[in-house]
């Protein structure tokens, strides 16, 4: 299995080996937020909690930027966050997928609770790397979790949804499900990813939570 520093080192390699990008944040600006935010807040309460802390961190960061939560745009549906800086957009769909368990941090205390649906969550996370592919704008997708399940396993219901730590995924690739997995396929179509990724998840604070980032247009 490969060390994070070594996967790392291959995005990297990936983003000097890739043509320029006018993308308003790249893959490590947006690590640098992360890396900030897990710093203010190691915790969130819910996925909402979370969207709203990384957009005021970007507002900060970027005061003449317009930032919208839950933005509509056609055929893709609700945008979790879109940033706008004159004629160039960018578009982040979040993940916070936990387990139960108590946390206090500064005297506030968190219980957050279970979403052990991993192979929808699996999917959805996928699904929406696919939705900001149908938008033709650059974007990111950020899935949060203290479940190692999601970096550790790669088989099981839906194993080619999988967000195996270290996984490579060729280009032009369709993922379905499997004969078996009939009952979760249901309104959940094949998902197909233009670019090809290695999925490199990130520690995040010292809570037990990793992040996955997957870049998409950029």
């Amino acid at each position: 299995m490969p060390t994070e520093q070594d996967l790392r080192s291959r995005l990297n390699e990936a983003i000097v080996s890739s043509p320029p990008s006018n993308a308003m944040l790249n893959q490590d600006e947006i690590i640098e937020l992360m890396t900030e935010l897990a710093k203010r807040r190691p915790v969130f309460h819910s996925e909402a909690d979370f969207q709203f802390a990384l957009a005021w961190l970007i507002q900060e960061k970027h005061p003449d930027w317009s930032i919208r939560l839950e933005y509509p745009m056609q055929d893709i549906g609700a945008i979790d966050i879109l940033l706008r800086h004159d004629s160039r957009k960018f578009l982040l769909e979040l993940k916070y997928k936990t387990l139960n368990t108590d946390i206090e941090v500064s005297g506030e205390k968190f219980s957050l609770t279970n979403h052990v649906a991993h192979p929808v969550n699996r999917y959805a996370g996928l699904k929406d790397v696919e939705r900001i592919q149908k938008s033709s704008l650059s974007g990111a997708t950020i899935f949060l979790s203290n479940d190692s399940y999601y970096w550790e396993k790669g088989g099981g219901n839906g194993e080619h949804f999988s967000l195996l730590n270290g996984r490579k995924v060729t280009s032009e690739t369709t993922l379905q499900w499997n004969r078996a997995d009939k009952a979760l396929a249901k309104g959940r179509p094949a998902i197909h990813l233009k670019s090809s990724y290695q999925f490199c998840w990130l520690d995040y604070a010292d809570k037990g939570f990793k992040f996955l980032l997957l870049m998409v247009g950029v």
